[in-house]
């Protein structure tokens, strides 16, 4: 079972509130309720962009929603995070229905995403900075 990203439950939020599933028809309609600019909500629905925390709070209040629900998937009109532990039991919990194969699995894919995540380190250990691309 995948976890909802915040894309999905805004798009579960826009699809129950105006039954409509395009966002540019959504924020055609919706523009001044939704209180951002159209490539902004386009790119939050396709999961282009992170929903940020002043976003999650439009969209709560245009879709009838919470801003906790919209980013985090609890009920809450807090737009904060819940606390790290409870995230931690919720990924425990789920790492322990995976079979022996599937978790080996998993974990090899995060630690790719968190490797190519880091910043690449220079020989003196410290950080590069990223180089320009020539015009």
């Amino acid at each position: 079972m995948m976890t909802d990203l915040p894309k999905d439950r805004l798009k579960k939020a826009v699809l129950a509130a105006t039954g409509l599933t395009s966002p540019t028809e959504v924020w055609n309609l919706h523009r001044k309720a939704l209180g951002v600019g159209k490539d902004l909500f386009i790119s939050n629905m396709n999961g282009n962009r992170d929903i940020s925390k002043p976003a999650a709070r439009k969209y709560a209040k245009a879709f009838n929603v919470t801003p906790g629900w919209l980013l985090y998937g609890v009920d809450s009109e807090d737009a904060e995070a819940p606390a790290p532990r409870s995230q931690f039991a919720e990924v425990s919990a789920l790492a322990a229905t995976l079979s022996e194969a599937d978790a080996r699995a998993l974990y090899e894919q995060l630690s790719a995403r968190i490797s190519s995540a880091a910043p690449a380190k220079s020989p003196r250990g410290q950080a590069r900075k990223p180089v320009a691309k020539a015009r």
